[in-house]
């Protein structure tokens, strides 16, 4: 991920960013000085901080990675997926689903799954409240009256069971 703070959309992430759990390996930044304050403002934070809120941020997370890259989804963010407690990992997967297709238009069910999927155990742990399904439950849906795994099922499984 480029961080410039050149251009309107850009400039958006410098916030944001200051509120996620980043590793500043993670960024590109050209110049020293934001590259040095990024990184002494995450060590003050992670020794000085109290509430380490940050750590469930989803978006810039450096333990929330898909084939080891960060990861950020505009749709998701900007329908109000910030924390990881907005997957509802206290819901089981196809209530957690509806929930979220609801808010966001035409959301994909393995997009959300994989999100979900890479979510790690201890920060669903703390996001769940009183969640009554395993964590070591893979993500499923259940399409024409057969439970879809996402685990072992292929993409073109899901889109074959859709009539697509």
């Amino acid at each position: 991920m480029e961080i410039l703070p050149t251009t309107p959309i850009k400039k958006l992430w410098w916030p944001f960013l200051l509120l996620c759990n980043y590793d500043i390996k993670d960024l590109t930044i050209s110049s020293q000085f934001y590259t040095e304050l990024l990184q002494k403002r995450a060590d003050f934070r992670d020794e000085f901080s109290t509430e380490k809120l940050w750590k469930s941020i989803i978006w810039n997370n450096k333990d929330i990675r898909i084939n080891n890259k960060l990861i950020f989804y505009k749709t998701f963010f900007e329908s109000g997926f910030i924390h990881v407690t907005d997957l509802r990992f206290d819901l089981n997967t196809t209530e957690s689903y509806n929930i979220i297709s609801k808010k966001i238009e035409k959301a994909n069910f393995l997009v959300w799954a994989g999100l979900r999927h890479a979510i790690p155990s201890h920060l669903k742990l703390k996001s769940k409240a009183n969640n009554h399904t395993s964590l070591t439950t893979p993500p499923s849906l259940i399409i024409q009256n057969n439970d879809f795994d996402v685990m072992t099922k292929k993409l073109k499984d899901y889109y074959t069971l859709l009539n697509i």
